[in-house]
Order: structure tokens, then C-alpha cells, then sequence
């Protein structure tokens, strides 16, 4: 066998990917099959990424705050949706909200790629959108732009949910918890807090940006307190993993020896599909699906 590409560090994606499918991790993150080419919907989504923190940048000043756009093909269609989408967000309540939240802690950093340690024995990367005051995290999260979506449930002017406002005047979901319907979001909002040195209690804050069956762009907010013992738990998940992967331990149902031997096998499946043929392409999708 050639020798691996070691695993630096870890991500929200990578952990939920090794939790869930350690064969698709091996394929993606070890032998590297051709990446996916950035999506329209997902071009829509960086789109508004890249103009809500460009507005940002001026309304600030922040000359001294740069970002690398997020925008990988220029999908005209994909461009206008994210355009609609910065449109509708700073019209919006949500935009009201940031401001005044950055205005009353008094500062805003445009983090973009970040990586640090997320426990003292497990290095991690993230990509948090902005940091607040020093204080908070925010998320934007795109669904639907290109199509339509419905919003998460509990967002902050939901008839069924109860909200409490906290300290800074955050309207804080204290009924059904948004870590039990999107488990992803939340850790990956802890993991943020983590990378940047922050300690528990977190809040979790995300504006979530939907499209709508008449072409029209909606936000929701989200709010919700991330406790010590559910960030002790998210610790305790990378632990265990950084634990096999950082020992070439793949496959944690297998032993050790059963566990290389099948890296093996994926290693010889993966080198038949490597190249930019057509036909791998083709072989490449196939694999990523068994």
C-alpha cells in the first residue's frame, strides 16, 4: 500500500462523515476522489456570502478585514438567487437584529477559515461566518434559494415555540431544541465556539435564509443556548475519533489489522477510478454511492 495522506485536523463535516460512513471518509479524505464541482444551489448560497460580508466590510470600515469569495462557478441563475437573497436579508429583521447586537458589543470579525484546537489533543478547522463582540457566533444558512424550503421549526416569532430575550436582548428558543432537528448545526456551531477558545455556554445563532414557491427570499432566526454538558459531549465525539483516525484506525468496528486490509481494498477500488475521463467520472459517481 502507498503511503497515506495523514488527517490534520478535524471538521463538523469530517467527524459527522467518519460517525456515519468511515468508507466514505476514506474514499473523500485519504484517497481523494475528484472533488464535486460546486452545485448551482451552492452558488446561490456563496453568492450571498460573499455580498452580505462585503456590506458589512463598508457599513464597518473594516478595510483591514478581508474574505476569499466562496464563488467557484458563476452559475448566472445561481448569481441572481443569491442577489434576491442579500436583498431580502438586509431588509429583514434579522439584519436589524445584527446590527444592533454589533453595535451594543461593539465589534464584528469576518473569521473565514479557522484553525485551532478543538480539545487540547484534537486539532480542528472551521469556517465560522462572523464573530460578534467576541461574544457570538453567527451563521447564515441558504435552503431552497434556487427551488424553496420550509424553515426549521422554533425560530424566533414561531406561534408554537417559547422564546425568552436574554442579556444583549436575543430572543432565546427555550422549548424545542434546534440540536435535536438539526444535530449538524449545532455541533458545528460548538465547534466554532471551541476553535476559538470560547467556554461553555454557547448560543447558537443562525439566520436562515429560505426560498419561496413565488421566487421570493424569507429569514428566520435562531437562537438557542448550546449547555456545558452537551459541548462536553461534542468534546468527547472528537476525542474518540482523533483517537482512531489519528492512529490510521479507520474502520473502528474492525480490529486494527482487519481494519488496514480493508483500506487496502478501497485504496485498489479508488486507483481504477482515478483521472478526468469521462468514464472515471462515471466510475467515481458509482463508487461514491456503494
Amino acid at each position: 500500500m502507498t503511503e497515506l495522506r495523514k488527517i490534520k485536523y478535524l471538521s463538523p463535516t469530517s467527524l459527522q462523515q467518519w460517525e456515519s460512513n468511515p468508507f466514505e471518509f476514506v474514499k473523500t479524505r485519504i484517497f481523494r476522489l475528484n472533488r464535486i464541482p460546486q452545485t448551482p444551489p451552492m452558488t446561490s448560497g456563496a453568492r450571498f456570502d460573499d455580498l452580505i460580508k462585503a456590506h458589512l466590510i463598508e457599513l464597518y470600515g473594516l478595510s483591514d478585514q478581508t474574505f476569499e469569495s466562496s464563488v467557484e462557478v458563476e452559475h448566472p441563475e445561481a448569481m441572481a438567487r443569491g442577489d434576491a437573497a442579500f436583498e431580502a436579508y438586509v431588509d429583514s429583521s434579522a439584519m436589524t437584529t445584527l446590527l444592533k447586537l454589533i453595535d451594543k458589543l461593539g465589534g464584528l470579525d469576518l473569521v473565514g477559515d479557522h484553525q485551532g484546537n478543538i480539545t487540547p489533543n484534537v486539532p480542528g478547522r472551521g469556517k465560522p461566518d462572523i464573530d460578534v463582540g467576541g461574544q457570538y457566533i453567527l451563521d447564515w444558512k441558504c435552503n431552497g434559494l434556487m427551488s424553496q424550503a420550509s424553515p426549521v421549526v422554533g425560530y424566533v416569532e414561531h406561534p408554537k415555540h417559547f422564546h425568552q430575550e436574554n442579556e444583549h436582548g436575543l430572543m432565546v428558543n427555550i422549548s424545542t431544541p434546534l440540536r435535536e432537528r438539526r444535530k449538524g448545526w449545532a455541533l458545528q456551531a460548538a465547534t466554532y465556539y471551541l476553535l476559538r477558545g470560547y467556554e461553555p455556554p454557547f448560543t447558537l445563532m443562525i439566520h436562515q435564509l429560505c426560498g419561496r414557491k413565488d421566487g421570493s427570499v424569507r429569514v428566520y432566526q435562531h437562537n438557542e443556548i448550546l449547555s456545558k454538558e452537551y459541548v462536553d459531549k461534542v468534546k468527547l465525539r472528537y476525542e474518540q475519533a482523533w483517537s482512531y483516525i489519528s492512529t490510521e484506525h479507520y474502520f473502528p468496528e474492525l480490529s486494527k489489522e482487519a481494519s488496514d486490509a480493508k483500506l487496502e481494498e478501497v485504496e485498489k477500488a479508488c486507483m481504477i477510478f482515478q483521472g478526468d475521463t469521462e468514464e472515471n467520472k462515471w466510475r467515481q459517481m458509482i463508487l461514491r454511492r456503494s
